[in-house]
């Protein structure tokens, strides 16, 4: 009998190119793979893959019968969703992984009446810091994510990602504590970073300074709470800068400000009923 699972497996190793890269992206162990395809091709009676080159092949039965699973996997999708649109008709629950240098009003003032009409909601935000949130997408930890995407991360058909703005990261210190604007005295400051929420796969920074002292810091609020309050310097969303005037910019030729692209992120087999469909254009 052919289990779901099985074709499962056998579309990730299609897809991803190697038994290993199929076990990373399913959280399984390469052997647990391996076993998997043995038993599919055995309750089959047929030789799904040749297995004498470096990667393995797709036999031509094995590519013919790959087609059909396709299909059938995509039939189950659809049913999976549709059932779940039949038991969501007035409950809804969706999670959301926004990065810390989004500003949280603007996102909530779009969805929030689509949340009121439903007769009883669970909104969950994760606020997450660089490649955290591409990494609650690719383990399936939440319906999508906003943030940006970076050019470490891997390209994957698997992955659906619309721009939807630009963010300018400015470096400030406030001005009770560096008033000479020379670079001797910004190194004597430490450096506030919020650290990459992301897996160490995945572990990315950007613009720290090498030469000064680093305080680093694993909730994202902190490092505007310690900047605000004299404690150190750091890159802050251009809004945030703009909104006091305790702060004040470092030159670009100290230390740069660059921009970072923010997009909606989402794995495509991931079931999106028609009101999480509903939140998420709302914020294209």
């Amino acid at each position: 009998m052919i289990k779901t699972e099985h074709l499962q497996v056998l579309d990730f190793i299609v897809q991803y190119g190697s038994f290993k890269a199929a076990a990373d992206a399913l959280h399984i162990s390469q052997p647990s793979v391996s076993v998997a395809i043995k038993s599919l091709e055995d309750s089959l009676g047929i030789l799904l893959f040749d297995r004498s080159q470096y990667r393995p092949q797709l036999t031509e039965k094995g590519m013919a019968f790959y087609q059909k699973a396709k299909v059938s996997l995509e039939n189950l999708k659809s049913l999976d969703l549709f059932a779940k649109e039949l038991l969501e008709d007035e409950f809804l629950e969706v999670h959301i992984a926004v990065d810390a240098i989004m500003i949280y009003e603007p996102i909530l003032e779009k969805i929030y009446d689509l949340i009121l009409k439903k007769s009883n909601a669970y909104l969950y935000f994760n606020t997450e810091v660089l490649s955290g949130g591409y990494d609650r997408v690719i383990n399936d930890e939440v319906d999508f994510a906003i943030g940006p995407w970076l050019a470490d991360f891997p390209i994957n058909s698997e992955i659906e990602k619309i721009k939807i703005q630009t963010i300018k990261m400015i470096p400030v210190v406030h001005k009770k504590v560096w008033r000479s604007q020379d670079l001797n005295d910004l190194i004597k400051i430490p450096q506030v970073i919020a650290k990459d929420s992301g897996s160490k796969k995945y572990s990315l920074s950007y613009g720290i300074l090498d030469c000064s002292h680093k305080i680093i810091v694993n909730e994202p609020s902190l490092k505007e709470r310690l900047i605000l309050g004299g404690y150190g310097w750091g890159r802050v969303a251009e809004p945030v800068v703009s909104a006091t005037k305790d702060l004040i910019r470092i030159p670009e030729d100290l230390a740069n400000s660059f921009e970072i692209d923010i997009y909606l992120i989402r794995r495509r087999a991931r079931p999106m009923n028609k009101d999480i469909k509903a939140i998420w254009d709302s914020l294209l």
